[in-house]
Protein backbone atom coordinates (compact mmCIF):
# COMPACT_ATOMS: atom_id res chain seq x y z
CA UNK A 1 0.00 0.00 0.00
CA UNK A 2 1.43 3.36 -1.05
CA UNK A 3 2.03 5.71 1.85
CA UNK A 4 1.28 9.43 1.73
CA UNK A 5 3.54 12.06 3.27
CA UNK A 6 3.07 15.81 3.60
CA UNK A 7 6.25 17.84 3.19
CA UNK A 8 5.33 20.92 5.19
CA UNK A 9 6.45 24.18 3.63
CA UNK A 10 5.68 27.91 3.80
CA UNK A 11 3.61 30.29 1.65
CA UNK A 12 6.76 31.75 0.13
CA UNK A 13 7.69 28.29 -1.24
CA UNK A 14 4.36 26.49 -1.77
CA UNK A 15 6.00 23.92 -4.07
CA UNK A 16 8.97 23.43 -1.71
CA UNK A 17 12.37 25.04 -1.92
CA UNK A 18 14.66 24.05 -4.79
CA UNK A 19 16.76 22.13 -2.29
CA UNK A 20 13.84 20.06 -0.93
CA UNK A 21 12.15 19.28 -4.25
CA UNK A 22 14.39 16.26 -5.08
CA UNK A 23 12.80 14.46 -2.13
CA UNK A 24 9.59 13.88 -4.09
CA UNK A 25 11.06 11.61 -6.82
CA UNK A 26 13.38 9.91 -4.33
CA UNK A 27 10.43 9.03 -2.11
CA UNK A 28 8.38 7.92 -5.12
CA UNK A 29 11.09 5.31 -5.85
CA UNK A 30 10.35 3.91 -2.39
CA UNK A 31 6.59 3.82 -3.02
CA UNK A 32 5.96 6.92 -0.93
CA UNK A 33 3.67 9.60 -2.36
CA UNK A 34 5.05 12.91 -1.06
CA UNK A 35 3.37 16.25 -1.62
CA UNK A 36 4.12 19.81 -0.46
CA UNK A 37 1.59 21.32 1.96
CA UNK A 38 1.72 24.88 3.30
CA UNK A 39 1.58 24.74 7.08
CA UNK A 40 -0.48 27.94 7.45
CA UNK A 41 -3.18 27.04 4.89
CA UNK A 42 -6.22 24.79 5.35
CA UNK A 43 -5.24 21.16 4.92
CA UNK A 44 -6.54 17.78 6.03
CA UNK A 45 -3.34 16.69 7.73
CA UNK A 46 -5.03 13.47 8.87
CA UNK A 47 -5.09 12.34 5.23
CA UNK A 48 -1.33 11.74 5.41
CA UNK A 49 0.57 8.92 7.04
CA UNK A 50 3.15 11.42 8.26
CA UNK A 51 4.02 15.11 8.21
CA UNK A 52 7.65 16.01 7.61
CA UNK A 53 8.55 19.58 8.55
CA UNK A 54 10.72 20.93 5.77
CA UNK A 55 10.78 24.45 4.35
CA UNK A 56 8.45 26.07 6.90
CA UNK A 57 10.75 29.06 6.81
CA UNK A 58 9.69 32.40 8.30
CA UNK A 59 7.58 30.58 10.89
CA UNK A 60 9.28 32.76 13.50
CA UNK A 61 7.38 35.76 12.14
CA UNK A 62 4.20 33.92 13.22
CA UNK A 63 5.69 32.03 16.12
CA UNK A 64 2.48 31.59 18.16
CA UNK A 65 0.47 30.48 15.14
CA UNK A 66 3.16 27.97 14.19
CA UNK A 67 3.18 26.63 17.74
CA UNK A 68 -0.61 26.19 17.56
CA UNK A 69 -0.26 24.32 14.26
CA UNK A 70 2.24 21.94 15.84
CA UNK A 71 -0.04 21.46 18.83
CA UNK A 72 -2.92 20.63 16.48
CA UNK A 73 -0.87 17.96 14.71
CA UNK A 74 0.13 16.54 18.07
CA UNK A 75 -3.43 16.51 19.38
CA UNK A 76 -4.61 14.81 16.20
CA UNK A 77 -2.11 12.01 16.65
CA UNK A 78 -0.20 12.75 13.46
CA UNK A 79 3.21 11.19 12.96
CA UNK A 80 5.49 14.22 12.73
CA UNK A 81 9.22 14.44 12.03
CA UNK A 82 11.04 15.74 13.65
CA UNK A 83 8.81 15.02 16.70
CA UNK A 84 6.71 17.97 17.82
CA UNK A 85 8.31 18.01 21.28
CA UNK A 86 11.76 18.29 19.69
CA UNK A 87 10.69 21.10 17.37
CA UNK A 88 8.90 22.95 20.14
CA UNK A 89 12.10 23.12 22.19
CA UNK A 90 14.40 23.75 19.24
CA UNK A 91 12.48 26.81 18.06
CA UNK A 92 13.92 28.78 20.99
CA UNK A 93 17.71 29.04 21.07
CA UNK A 94 17.69 28.73 24.84
CA UNK A 95 17.95 24.99 24.18
CA UNK A 96 21.70 25.75 24.01
CA UNK A 97 21.73 26.24 27.78
CA UNK A 98 20.71 22.65 28.38
CA UNK A 99 23.29 21.34 25.93
CA UNK A 100 26.03 23.40 27.55
CA UNK A 101 25.01 22.14 31.00
CA UNK A 102 25.24 18.59 29.64
CA UNK A 103 28.87 19.19 28.64
CA UNK A 104 28.50 20.04 24.96
CA UNK A 105 31.14 22.62 23.89
CA UNK A 106 28.75 25.44 23.01
CA UNK A 107 30.03 28.88 22.03
CA UNK A 108 29.87 30.85 25.33
CA UNK A 109 26.52 32.62 25.63
CA UNK A 110 24.99 35.30 27.83
CA UNK A 111 21.25 35.95 27.99
CA UNK A 112 20.18 39.57 28.44
CA UNK A 113 16.49 40.13 29.22
CA UNK A 114 14.85 43.49 28.59
CA UNK A 115 14.30 44.01 32.30
CA UNK A 116 17.92 43.12 33.11
CA UNK A 117 19.63 46.16 34.68
CA UNK A 118 22.92 45.36 32.93
CA UNK A 119 23.85 47.11 29.73
CA UNK A 120 25.26 45.28 26.74
CA UNK A 121 28.59 47.01 27.41
CA UNK A 122 28.61 45.68 30.96
CA UNK A 123 27.97 42.14 29.71
CA UNK A 124 30.91 42.34 27.30
CA UNK A 125 33.12 43.88 29.98
CA UNK A 126 32.27 41.18 32.53
CA UNK A 127 33.06 38.41 30.03
CA UNK A 128 36.17 40.03 28.65
CA UNK A 129 34.77 40.09 25.11
CA UNK A 130 35.96 42.90 22.88
CA UNK A 131 33.36 42.09 20.25
CA UNK A 132 30.09 40.19 20.31
CA UNK A 133 27.22 38.97 18.15
CA UNK A 134 23.69 39.61 19.40
CA UNK A 135 20.74 37.46 18.30
CA UNK A 136 17.08 36.95 19.24
CA UNK A 137 16.26 33.57 20.79
CA UNK A 138 13.58 33.03 18.12
CA UNK A 139 14.58 34.02 14.59
CA UNK A 140 15.93 32.78 11.29
CA UNK A 141 18.26 33.85 8.48
CA UNK A 142 20.25 36.00 10.94
CA UNK A 143 17.28 38.38 11.18
CA UNK A 144 17.82 41.08 13.83
CA UNK A 145 21.35 39.76 14.39
CA UNK A 146 24.20 42.23 14.70
CA UNK A 147 27.89 42.40 15.51
CA UNK A 148 29.10 45.05 17.93
CA UNK A 149 32.32 46.07 19.67
CA UNK A 150 32.59 46.93 23.35
CA UNK A 151 33.19 50.60 22.55
CA UNK A 152 29.77 50.99 20.90
CA UNK A 153 27.83 48.60 23.11
CA UNK A 154 26.79 51.32 25.56
CA UNK A 155 24.61 52.93 22.87
CA UNK A 156 23.04 49.69 21.62
CA UNK A 157 19.75 49.61 23.51
CA UNK A 158 17.65 50.61 20.50
CA UNK A 159 19.33 47.91 18.40
CA UNK A 160 18.42 45.36 21.07
CA UNK A 161 14.68 46.02 20.84
CA UNK A 162 14.04 43.58 17.94
CA UNK A 163 16.11 40.93 19.72
CA UNK A 164 13.75 41.16 22.69
CA UNK A 165 10.61 40.25 20.68
CA UNK A 166 10.16 36.78 22.14
CA UNK A 167 12.60 36.52 25.01
CA UNK A 168 16.04 37.63 26.13
CA UNK A 169 18.75 38.66 23.71
CA UNK A 170 21.39 36.04 23.08
CA UNK A 171 24.96 37.38 23.26
CA UNK A 172 28.03 35.45 22.12
CA UNK A 173 31.64 36.45 21.53
CA UNK A 174 32.42 37.09 17.89
CA UNK A 175 34.12 33.98 16.49
CA UNK A 176 36.95 35.13 14.16
CA UNK A 177 37.18 31.77 12.37
CA UNK A 178 33.77 32.49 10.84
CA UNK A 179 35.58 35.00 8.61
CA UNK A 180 38.83 33.12 8.08
CA UNK A 181 37.47 29.59 7.72
CA UNK A 182 33.69 29.63 7.74
CA UNK A 183 30.93 27.82 9.61
CA UNK A 184 30.49 24.10 9.07
CA UNK A 185 27.18 22.26 8.87
CA UNK A 186 27.11 18.50 9.43
CA UNK A 187 23.95 16.77 8.20
CA UNK A 188 22.48 13.62 9.74
CA UNK A 189 19.54 11.57 8.49
CA UNK A 190 18.09 8.88 10.73
CA UNK A 191 20.99 9.41 13.12
CA UNK A 192 23.61 8.65 10.46
CA UNK A 193 26.09 11.19 9.11
CA UNK A 194 25.31 12.11 5.51
CA UNK A 195 27.50 15.02 4.42
CA UNK A 196 28.99 18.35 5.40
CA UNK A 197 29.22 21.82 3.92
CA UNK A 198 31.11 24.97 4.80
CA UNK A 199 29.34 28.32 4.71
CA UNK A 200 31.27 31.55 4.22
CA UNK A 201 30.20 35.16 4.49
CA UNK A 202 30.65 37.65 1.68
CA UNK A 203 33.42 40.22 2.02
CA UNK A 204 32.58 42.84 4.63
CA UNK A 205 29.90 40.74 6.36
CA UNK A 206 29.88 38.05 9.05
CA UNK A 207 26.56 36.40 8.24
CA UNK A 208 26.99 33.19 6.26
CA UNK A 209 23.36 32.82 5.11
CA UNK A 210 22.81 33.08 1.36
CA UNK A 211 20.16 35.76 2.01
CA UNK A 212 23.07 37.97 3.07
CA UNK A 213 25.38 37.04 0.23
CA UNK A 214 26.98 34.00 1.85
CA UNK A 215 28.22 31.03 -0.16
CA UNK A 216 28.18 27.28 0.51
CA UNK A 217 30.49 24.52 -0.65
CA UNK A 218 30.93 20.80 0.08
CA UNK A 219 33.34 20.12 2.95
CA UNK A 220 35.38 17.21 4.22
CA UNK A 221 35.41 17.16 8.02
CA UNK A 222 37.60 15.28 10.45
CA UNK A 223 36.17 12.17 12.08
CA UNK A 224 36.51 13.90 15.46
CA UNK A 225 34.05 16.56 14.28
CA UNK A 226 31.55 13.89 13.27
CA UNK A 227 31.99 12.24 16.66
CA UNK A 228 31.34 15.58 18.39
CA UNK A 229 28.17 16.07 16.33
CA UNK A 230 27.05 12.53 17.15
CA UNK A 231 27.56 13.22 20.85
CA UNK A 232 25.36 16.32 20.54
CA UNK A 233 22.57 14.22 19.02
CA UNK A 234 22.99 11.58 21.72
CA UNK A 235 22.56 14.33 24.31
CA UNK A 236 19.24 15.29 22.72
CA UNK A 237 18.23 11.64 22.95
CA UNK A 238 15.26 11.80 20.56
CA UNK A 239 14.25 9.92 17.43
CA UNK A 240 15.44 12.45 14.84
CA UNK A 241 14.73 12.05 11.15
CA UNK A 242 17.04 14.94 10.32
CA UNK A 243 19.53 17.13 12.13
CA UNK A 244 21.99 19.83 11.17
CA UNK A 245 24.85 20.47 13.55
CA UNK A 246 26.51 23.85 12.97
CA UNK A 247 30.09 24.07 14.20
CA UNK A 248 32.84 26.70 14.18
CA UNK A 249 36.39 26.77 15.51
CA UNK A 250 36.90 28.73 18.73
CA UNK A 251 40.13 28.58 20.75
CA UNK A 252 41.45 25.94 18.41
CA UNK A 253 38.61 23.42 18.64
CA UNK A 254 35.10 23.01 17.24
CA UNK A 255 32.21 24.50 19.18
CA UNK A 256 28.48 24.18 18.61
CA UNK A 257 26.96 27.31 17.09
CA UNK A 258 23.45 25.93 16.68
CA UNK A 259 21.63 22.61 16.47
CA UNK A 260 19.01 22.89 13.74
CA UNK A 261 16.16 20.41 14.28
CA UNK A 262 13.15 22.41 13.09
CA UNK A 263 13.37 23.32 9.40
CA UNK A 264 17.04 23.41 8.42
CA UNK A 265 18.28 23.82 4.88
CA UNK A 266 19.85 20.41 4.14
CA UNK A 267 22.11 21.22 1.16
CA UNK A 268 21.14 18.20 -0.93
CA UNK A 269 22.59 19.89 -4.02
CA UNK A 270 26.08 19.76 -2.53
CA UNK A 271 26.05 16.02 -1.85
CA UNK A 272 24.93 13.60 -4.59
CA UNK A 273 22.85 10.81 -3.09
CA UNK A 274 21.94 12.76 0.05
CA UNK A 275 18.27 13.23 -0.89
CA UNK A 276 18.05 9.47 -1.41
CA UNK A 277 19.60 8.90 2.02
CA UNK A 278 16.98 11.17 3.57
CA UNK A 279 14.22 9.34 1.69
CA UNK A 280 15.43 5.95 2.91
CA UNK A 281 15.58 7.19 6.50
CA UNK A 282 11.98 8.38 6.22
CA UNK A 283 10.78 5.19 4.53
CA UNK A 284 12.24 3.13 7.38
CA UNK A 285 10.10 5.09 9.83
CA UNK A 286 6.97 4.72 7.72
CA UNK A 287 7.39 0.96 7.57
Amino acid sequence: MKRRVALATCPQFPDLSDDDRPLIPELARLDVDAAPAVWSRPCDWSAFDAVVVRSTWYYWLEHERFARWLAGLEAGGAAVWNPVAVIRENMDKRYLRGLAQAGVPVVPTEWLAKEDPRTLAEVLESRGWTEAVVKPVVSGNAEWTFRIGRGRAGQAREALEPAWRLGPAMIQPFVPSILSEGEYSLLFFGGEFSHAVVKRAKSGDFRVQHEHGGTTAPAAVDRSWIALAESVLETVGADLLYARVDLAVLDGRPHLMELELTEPFLYFEHAPGSAARFARALARRLS
